[in-house]
Formats: C-alpha cells, sequence, structure tokens
C-alpha cells in the first residue's frame, strides 16, 4: 500500500507541475531505446518523431537521430520537437548543450532502480497527458512483480542468490546500486555482490571462484557456447531480456520459468 500510495501522490504533483508549465508535448524525440518503448507502451508512437537506431520504429516517420551516445543535433533541430527525452547515464552533454542552447525542452529520466523506472513512466504519463494509459500499466507492472516474486518462493524454499557476469576478460559483474540489482531483488533473488559500491565493478577471478552462489547469470558474448565459467554453470542472460521499459516483466516472466524449471529437476 505504501508503494501504491508514494506513485498515487507522485502522479498528482507531477499533474500541478507539468499544466502550469504546458509540457504537454505533442512532439517528441525519444534518445533511449527504453524510453521508446516505454512510450510506445503508453500509446504515444504516433507522436515520435526521432528516435536513436537501437530504438523500435514507433511509427513510419520517425527518423534515427543518433546511436546510444552521441546524437545528431542539428537534425533533431530541423525536426522542431516540443520535447527531447532522454536518460542521465550514458549521455554526451556536448550534444546536448547545444540543443539546450536552441531552447529545445529536454527531459532526463533516471533509471538506477525499479522504483526509478517505475517513476520515469509515471512522469512521461503526465507529461503527455495519458494517465489513462500509465496508471494501470504501473500498477500491472507492479502486480506481475509481485505474483512472481510469490511464484519463485513457492519454487525453492530457501532465498536463492546469484551472481551476474557482465564480461570475462577483464571479469565483470552487476554490483549493488545498479538496475539490475534493484530489478532481481524486486523477485527475491539476492545479489552476491550487492555490497559493492560501484554497480558493475571489476573483480578478479579468485572472488568469484570462492563464492558458493545458486545461479551464475552471464551476458558475455562466450555464454551462449561455453555453458561453464570458472568451474559454474552458467544461465545465459542477455540485456535485451531486461530493459529498462515495461518490457522488463516479460523478461522476468522467463527468468523465473527457468529457475522454476530447474529447481523441480
Amino acid at each position: 500500500m505504501k508503494k501504491t500510495n508514494y506513485f498515487v501522490v507522485l502522479a498528482v504533483f507531477w499533474v500541478l507541475l507539468f499544466s502550469s508549465s504546458q509540457a504537454f508535448a505533442l512532439k517528441i524525440v525519444s534518445l533511449k531505446p527504453n524510453i521508446t518503448q516505454t512510450l510506445i507502451q503508453l500509446g504515444l508512437g504516433d507522436q515520435i518523431v526521432g528516435i536513436t537506431k537501437f530504438c523500435p520504429k514507433p511509427n513510419d516517420k520517425a527518423q534515427v537521430v543518433g546511436d546510444y551516445l552521441s546524437v545528431d543535433a542539428e537534425k533533431i533541430m530541423r525536426l522542431k520537437p516540443d520535447m527531447v527525452l532522454s536518460s542521465k547515464e550514458n549521455s554526451n552533454k556536448s550534444d546536448y548543450s547545444v540543443l539546450q542552447a536552441a531552447k529545445i525542452k529536454i527531459k532526463y529520466f533516471s533509471f538506477n532502480t525499479w522504483d526509478e523506472l517505475l517513476d520515469s513512466i509515471v512522469q512521461m504519463g503526465v507529461m503527455f497527458n495519458v494517465q489513462k494509459k500509465m496508471t494501470p500499466l504501473v500498477k500491472g507492472m507492479q502486480g506481475k512483480v509481485m505474483e512472481l516474486q510469490k511464484q519463485l518462493k513457492a519454487c525453492s524454499e530457501k532465498t536463492l542468490n546469484y551472481a551476474w557476469v557482465i564480461q570475462r576478460r577483464p571479469l565483470q559483474v552487476v554490483g549493488g546500486g545498479s538496475f539490475y540489482d534493484s530489478l532481481l531483488g524486486q523477485i527475491g533473488l539476492v545479489n552476491t555482490f550487492m555490497k559493492s559500491k560501484k554497480a558493475y565493478p571489476h573483480i578478479s577471478e579468485e572472488v568469484l571462484v570462492r563464492e558458493i552462489v545458486d545461479y551464475t547469470f552471464d551476458s558475455s558474448p562466450e555464454a551462449t557456447t561455453e555453458k561453464e565459467f570458472l568451474n559454474k554453470t552458467v544461465t545465459p542472460l542477455t540485456w535485451d531480456e531486461l530493459p529498462q521499459s515495461p518490457e522488463v516483466v516479460k523478461g522476468l516472466k522467463k527468468l523465473v520459468g527457468t529457475i522454476c524449471s530447474e529447481q523441480k529437476k
């Protein structure tokens, strides 16, 4: 109930803030794939005029204006958008300073945690006046995650822990404070490296070998062909399966299904 009340209050706050500034944009440039996915889920696909080359295609007219890290500021300015949406992470500040100098409105979102993802969806829903789509979308995500948490708990008598390898050489893992640490924590999985101050720390192979984990998730290119790493059986897990958007629920469902199938063996 506390989280539900939090998002209700937050929605009211953004309604008041953006109503007073008349920030209901009509032409949108989305500079992150997960933001584009969210806008499509909110029924705003037809309003998107600019995207990155990694974004899903929201309509036939949307133009590619950049990649994940850099953007073509001049091309964006020619589109004359009412609002440019991006994230605080992995954004080239010099590109955005050109847009700001041209008086183009830019809104940055944070996606460091599960709650920040929900917060961003609420903000977008209010900014573009689509609360009727936003509210059930957020509540549906919250409800589904609670269901998956119960499903996982029913599959295993003990709390399951994991290490998530990002790359093998040099060895890098998901640490505490990252979106993925927060995300998997929502369904009851415990990150072995959650105490790390870095979101994605580099560790030695000896450290990983010493850790006793129930699951070793692996997003490295080698994971699809090499099922063993440092005497641990790996479960391949790609970033595309768990995007920082409403689509993440599908990936979580698949992951819980995989874990539960293995627990029954």
